[in-house]
């Protein structure tokens, strides 16, 4: 089968779609595809898009092409060789877990960085990524840490109070065994 050169038609088609979905994109990661089979790449699919994500495999003069419109830069030592890319619209953390997880089944796969607006990293830097706390976790270590004086400030506040009321309660106590004999 002999495969025809595309058209500028064509080409043109494949960038407008790039920089549509660069435009929704939060982070794009950047994969070296050596070998992975339809199949394989169907269920990739179908793992990243439960976290709002998506991956393509690109043409990459195209693709950077569309980066140069875009707010991503554009590096171009990571535009070499078959490579795909992972389009992250939710949260950035979750979607990177999810991807390094299905990377550990899928051996054909290798991490060569990610895109952020204005900000580049490198694959070593993304596995980093993941181990950062969530927002949520990041609440929660702040309400705690919040938290824990106001409630050390509480308890030194009441416990005059608490001392007076046992000194109370023992003197009543004590009067009405006096009464009683």
């Amino acid at each position: 089968m002999t495969r025809l050169p595309l058209t500028r038609d064509e080409k043109q088609k494949f960038i407008d779609q790039y920089a549509e979905r660069l435009q929704k994109s939060q982070a794009v990661v950047v994969l070296r595809n050596n070998g992975l089979t339809v199949a394989e790449i169907t269920a990739l699919r179908k793992k990243l898009r439960d976290a709002d994500a998506m991956f393509q495999v690109t043409k990459n003069t195209l693709f950077k092409i569309a980066l140069r419109n875009s707010q991503f830069p554009t590096p171009e030592n990571m535009f070499v060789g078959t490579v795909g890319v992972c389009y992250f619209t939710g949260p950035i953390q979750t979607s990177t877990k999810l991807l390094l997880d299905a990377m550990k089944d899928q051996k054909k796969l290798e991490l060569v960085g990610a895109l952020l607006p204005d900000d580049v990293f490198g694959a070593d830097e993304v596995k980093r990524l993941v181990d950062l706390p969530t927002r949520e976790q990041l609440l929660a270590q702040l309400l705690g840490a919040v938290q824990g004086p106001a409630t050390n400030l509480v308890g030194v506040l009441q416990a005059p109070l608490r001392e007076i009321i046992t000194v109370l309660h023992a003197r009543s106590e004590k009067a009405a065994e006096e009464e009683a004999a």
